[in-house]
C-alpha cells in the first residue's frame, strides 16, 4: 500500500523497495495506491524538469513488469484520480488514471494481503 505523497522520499523508496522485490524474482500481489498517494496514479501529474521523475517512473514500471495496481476509489474520487466511467458519472471531461491502473476498493487490497507472505505500507 503506498500512501506516500508523490513529492515525499517515501514515493520513491517505495518504488525502489518494489524494484527490488522483482530483482529478487518475488512477486507482487498487488500494489494499492491510498490516500495521497493516488496523485502517483495520475496520468495529468508532470515531472518537472531537474526532479526526480517519480510519477512517471511509477507508471512505467508498473506498465514495464505488467503489475496489478489499484487506486482506492474512494480516495481517488476524493483526488481527481478518475477512470473513464467515474468522469461519465459525475459529468467530468476526461478520465485522469494513468494506463495499466485500475480504480478498486478495499476489498480488493484485502483479498490480496490475506494471499500474501508479507503487507508493507508506505507512509
Amino acid at each position: 500500500m503506498i500512501k506516500s505523497p508523490a513529492l515525499s522520499n517515501n514515493a520513491a523508496n517505495a518504488l525502489a523497495f518494489c524494484q527490488a522485490v522483482l530483482e529478487e524474482k518475488k512477486a507482487i500481489a498487488l500494489i494499492f495506491f491510498y490516500g495521497e498517494g493516488v496523485h502517483l496514479a495520475s496520468k495529468l501529474a508532470v515531472d518537472i524538469q531537474g526532479d526526480t521523475p517519480i510519477v512517471g517512473n511509477w507508471q512505467r514500471f508498473i506498465q514495464t513488469h505488467q503489475l496489478t495496481a489499484e487506486v482506492c476509489i474512494t480516495s481517488g474520487l476524493k483526488r481527481g484520480v478518475l477512470d473513464s466511467e467515474e468522469s461519465n458519472r459525475y459529468n467530468k471531461s476526461a478520465s485522469s488514471i494513468a494506463d495499466g491502473i485500475e480504480l478498486g476498493g478495499l476489498g480488493s487490497w484485502a483479498s490480496a494481503v490475506q494471499t500474501a507472505d508479507q503487507h508493507i505500507v508506505f507512509n
